[in-house]
């Protein structure tokens, strides 16, 4: 991979967990054939490039970046991988852009093959929300995606970091590290897919991944600890959030070695 703008995030150890926690779901997501999948806050695009890879066609890729460097550097490692043709991108906040499908399909940046496939799966799934009465009359209809993955800034800093212009805005995570985490939080059940949606984002210790699966439970999703290890001076975590399965329906293999820690009550 090229060399990265100064202020674009790269691939770290919490990078390599996230991509051990997708590698562990490679059969399930596989047999789940997701055709909509979102990488929020993707930095130089590593993760984006390898969800791309790894669903191959049946996929197709959208990278949301407040930054436009790491916008344009998502491009860059997707066109290095091979997989120009499967991934988008789009500036915008957190999963706001989802709300708006047709906005977003008509602001998807990347090759003309990816922003015309992501575009119309965006355009599909927001009709189908607005069909289905999302957010009819009250908000917006929202394209809900099948597999959401976020390595949010996650590190606790002083609030006016979070802020920054500068590459600590992609780690500086306030208070507890949860200031953008409880704004991503809310978003999930407009932004992912029902049934069998899943979510993956990375955390630390210091963030309460205890309060982050009670503030899921009461949005009505189940968390589960996916993969954990330590890395330097901190305990690095990927949770998976998806929605209660089915009465009679088996959890998917992978989820054997995962640790549940909240469920919606009832």
């Amino acid at each position: 991979m090229e060399a990265n703008a100064p202020n674009v995030y790269e691939p770290a150890e919490d990078t390599y967990l996230l991509l051990d926690a997708i590698q562990g779901m490679a059969s399930d997501l596989g047999a789940a054939r997701p055709a909509l999948v979102v990488e929020v806050g993707p930095g130089a695009g590593a993760v984006t490039s390898f969800l791309a890879m790894s669903l191959g066609d049946d996929a197709a890729c959208l990278a949301i970046d407040i930054n436009p460097e790491a916008v344009s550097t998502t491009l860059r490692t997707a066109k290095d991988n091979g997989v120009e043709g499967r991934v988008a991108c789009v500036g915008g906040d957190l999963l706001a852009p989802l709300s708006a499908a047709a906005a977003t399909a008509a602001s998807l940046q990347g090759e003309p093959g990816a922003t015309s496939r992501v575009g119309a799966e965006l355009s599909r799934r927001g009709a189908h929300g607005a069909s289905e009465g999302v957010g009819a009359g009250t908000g917006p209809c929202w394209a809900a995606a099948d597999v959401i993955v976020f390595n949010p800034p996650y590190v606790p800093t002083p609030d006016e970091e979070v802020e920054d212009s500068d590459i600590a805005r992609a780690w500086a995570g306030g208070e507890r590290g949860r200031r953008v985490i409880d704004r991503f939080l809310p978003m999930l059940p407009q932004a992912l897919a029902r049934p069998g949606g899943a979510a993956l984002m990375v955390v630390v210790q210091e963030n309460d991944p205890a309060d982050i699966a009670a503030a899921a439970a009461a949005l009505g999703l189940v968390t589960l600890g996916a993969v954990s290890k330590k890395a330097r001076n901190e305990r690095l975590s990927v949770l998976k959030f998806r929605w209660p399965l089915p009465e009679g329906e088996e959890a998917p293999s992978s989820e054997a070695g995962m640790t549940l820690l909240g469920s919606p009550s009832g």
